[in-house]
């Protein structure tokens, strides 16, 4: 199990996946692949193992998501919710 989450966090790492993660439109993939893989390290009890990598998932999936995080659009003018905004 070990060595299957070595070769899936290098995948992770990889030069081709870090351009994948310029991409807002492709990173978030990223971004839950980091999650998933996280939470094999947990689920297999071998966090004590993966300490740096852990650290190192964490950090590259929250930058990913602070890059890449959806600006909420404004309410169309005319509409309800423009109005119900207007009025606030």
């Amino acid at each position: 199990m070990a060595t299957a989450l070595g070769v899936q966090y290098r995948h992770l790492t990889s030069p081709e996946m870090a351009t994948m993660a310029t991409r807002c439109e492709t990173a978030s993939v990223l971004a839950r692949s980091f999650d998933d893989w996280i939470a094999a390290v947990h689920s297999a009890g071998m966090h004590r193992e993966y300490v740096d990598e852990l650290i190192d998932a964490h950090i590259r999936a929250a930058v990913i998501r602070t890059r890449c995080t959806p600006v909420p659009l404004a309410p169309r003018p005319g509409t309800r919710a423009a109005e119900r905004e207007r009025r606030r």
